[in-house]
């Protein structure tokens, strides 16, 4: 995907969330800071098909992330390695008129 920052300047995304109101973007360009839209929404999928969407934005950047789990931790294990869910989705990036929308897939720790 391809985000442009308030320089002008494009490049790959990576994108970061610590589900608190605040999330990063880093391109070519630099990190992009984020503040959460709806900082009260809870992403911690519990099981395979479940779901979220999270949204931030910046002065001159929007991106909304809709993700679906895909591997969460079997029920029976309590084990403190178990803590990450595997998810796929799609990131929408806006700035100004402009959008685009990739796949993503990632990881969460929830």
């Amino acid at each position: 995907m391809q985000v442009t920052d308030a320089t002008g300047r494009e490049g790959a995304v990576v994108f970061s969330s610590n589900y608190e109101g605040a999330a990063r973007v880093a391109s070519a360009g630099g990190v992009i800071q984020l503040s959460g839209i709806r900082p009260d929404v809870d992403c911690r999928p519990s099981r395979v098909g479940a779901g979220c969407v999270l949204k931030y934005r910046s002065e001159q950047v929007r991106v909304t992330v809709k993700a679906k789990a895909t591997w969460v931790c079997p029920r029976d294990d309590d084990s403190e390695s178990c803590e990450v869910v595997r998810l796929t989705g799609q990131m929408t990036g806006r700035t100004g008129t402009a959008e685009e929308t990739v796949d993503v897939q990632g990881e969460c720790g929830c």
